[in-house]
Parts: C-alpha cells; structure tokens; sequence
C-alpha cells in the first residue's frame, strides 16, 4: 500500500504440523516458532524498522465446528461468503499490482 507493507514469509503452521504428526490436541499445536513473526513496515515508523507482529495460534478444528454448526444449525457461517469474495479480488489485485509495477484499485 502507500503508507505501508506486512510481510510474512510463510504460510500458517498448522498444515506442516499435521504432515508432522503432530494432532490439533497436542500441546503447541496451532503456534508459530519463534523468527516466524510478520513484519509491518507503517509509512510514519523509522525506515527499515518493522514492528513483528506474531501470528495469533491457528485453529482449523474451530473454524470446521463452525462450519458444522452453520450447515446443522442455520447459525452464521464462520466466514461469511463476501468476506471470501473481498480476499480474493485484494489477492488478485496484489497480482496485477506486481505484475504491472503499479498501484491498482480492488
């Protein structure tokens, strides 16, 4: 953006976990290792000087209950579709914002 950047190297952990064995009961399940903060650069900070900022610890089991409940129980879906909707045109307009070298509009 114009007054600033967030920076995050990886995805969330949870994925690699699960392909390590490790269950969504486990002790430390859903936590990011240490050095895995994101890094938000704000226009009016120091040039060079991000704030890290850790990744709240993932939950994939509360969002699939909410799902559930959503479906069984005609509660409010977790994620509501325009939410989706509004994600996917900011990632798409990062895409053409990098592809073009400029600053485009969602």
């Amino acid at each position: 953006g114009k007054n600033g950047c967030f920076l995050k190297r990886r995805a969330d952990v949870q994925e690699q976990q699960l392909d390590d064995g490790i269950r969504p009961a486990d002790s430390g399940y859903g936590v990011e290792p240490d050095g895995c903060e994101g890094r938000l650069y704000i226009g009016n900070a120091t040039p060079g000087e991000p704030e890290l900022i850790q990744s709240p610890t993932g939950n994939y089991m509360a969002f699939y209950d909410g799902v559930y409940q959503s479906i069984t129980r005609g509660l409010p879906e977790p994620v509501p579709a325009d939410d989706g909707v509004r994600v996917m045109r900011i990632i798409d307009a990062a895409f053409r914002s990098h592809r073009d070298g400029a600053v485009v509009r969602c």
